[in-house]
């Protein structure tokens, strides 16, 4: 139901956070901190899309595979048109996704200076509990 004092109280609670991430990103930004060099390992998670020139950072447990079906679709990479008929574990499979090791140190350069970057996360607590049904109790 409508409620314009849930409403507002939403409102404040958005801006809050978004107060507390810039902070954190002023705080955290590259003049006042050393850079940390990406490893081959970093690399391989985050997915390339060249046609759209967007490169999707997937973390485990925070909707992963559904963004990995989204990218499939997106890329043309497999036979489907609709990222919910891709089976889960074939969304996993990397030879289905372009990732970032693949390229040379400078077209991976070149796409993190130019391509948009994206990622999702997830409250930890929950993320947890998710992971945690997830493993154990499916």
């Amino acid at each position: 139901l409508y409620n314009p004092t849930q409403l507002s109280n939403t409102a404040i609670l958005h801006q809050i956070r978004r107060d507390q991430v810039t902070d954190t990103c002023r705080a955290n930004s590259v003049s006042s901190r050393k850079r940390r060099v990406l490893t081959p390992n970093d690399l391989k998670h985050l997915v390339v899309d060249e046609d759209h020139e967007m490169i999707y950072c997937y973390v485990p447990k925070v909707a992963c595979t559904n963004w990995k079906r989204v990218m499939m679709v997106l890329t043309g990479r497999g036979k489907y048109s609709d990222p919910m008929e891709i089976p889960a574990n074939e969304a996993h499979v990397s030879s289905n996704l372009k990732t970032l090791n693949q390229y040379s140190i400078p077209e991976i350069n070149h796409r993190l200076k130019n391509y948009m970057k994206f990622l999702f996360v997830r409250e930890p607590f929950e993320r947890l509990v998710s992971a945690y049904r997830n493993k154990f109790t499916q």
